[in-house]
């Protein structure tokens, strides 16, 4: 009885052992199925992240030169205008330094004629009141000359 025992001991244990061999190998496939799934996983995942930054990179870049060239374009556009605009002013201001230079040529022209005008009529005037001082005079002498004459001849 005790070989018995012994023997079928021997045979619980043999078949436990196999049983836990056959667990063991069990787990340890199992273990190496996880590991190619996650590592297949991880690696899908690491590839949609780099494809997604490739994009992503790739839309940047494309979004700056787009932005570059808008960028570029508008100061472009704003050189024009300012080129525009002082071409505009200086032939405004030219045209205005004209219009006053002829203006003041016009006046200058239009004082000397009235300069002319008012010093040939002060002429005339001032020749006026000499011509009258001189008949003045002249008139003064005949008479201080009448009254002379009657004097001597009185005497």
């Amino acid at each position: 009885m005790t070989d018995a025992i012994t023997a079928r001991f021997q045979e619980i244990h043999q078949g436990i052992e196999t049983r836990v061999g056959t667990v063991a190998a069990d787990i340890s496939t199992r273990i190496a199925q996880f590991e190619d799934l996650l590592g297949s996983r991880v690696e899908a995942v690491a590839g949609r992240i780099e494809s997604s930054g490739r994009q992503a990179s790739e839309g940047l870049t494309a979004r700056a030169e787009e932005l570059s060239l808008n960028i570029r374009s508008h100061v472009e556009d704003a050189e024009r205008s300012l080129t525009n605009l002082v071409v505009n002013t200086s032939e405004t201001i030219q045209t205005g330094a004209r219009a006053a230079q002829q203006s003041l040529l016009t006046v200058s022209t239009d004082v000397g004629a009235q300069l002319k005008l008012t010093s040939s009529e002060v002429e005339r005037a001032l020749t006026a009141v000499g011509d009258n001082i001189q008949d003045h005079r002249a008139q003064r002498t005949e008479r201080a000359g009448g009254c002379i004459q009657r004097s001597q001849h009185q005497d």
